[in-house]
């Protein structure tokens, strides 16, 4: 996925680190996002799509 190609429900996160989010909605250059915190409190907030890359998923555990 490049920052042209994010859409709703993609999983990022901005410049590879932080939390995991999810693409709720991409208006032009703009993706609104959200995620959990540490505190299991839901967050929203609108990021540039250039800051954005997919998420780096972890892999399973043995």
């Amino acid at each position: 996925m490049t920052t042209n190609e994010i859409r709703p429900g993609d999983r990022v996160q901005y410049k590879g680190t932080g939390p995991v989010m999810i693409v709720l909605s991409v208006s032009q250059d703009l993706c609104y996002c959200t995620w959990g915190d540490d505190a299991s409190n839901l967050q929203h907030s609108t990021f540039r799509k250039e800051n954005l890359v997919p998420a780096r998923e972890d892999k399973p555990r043995d």
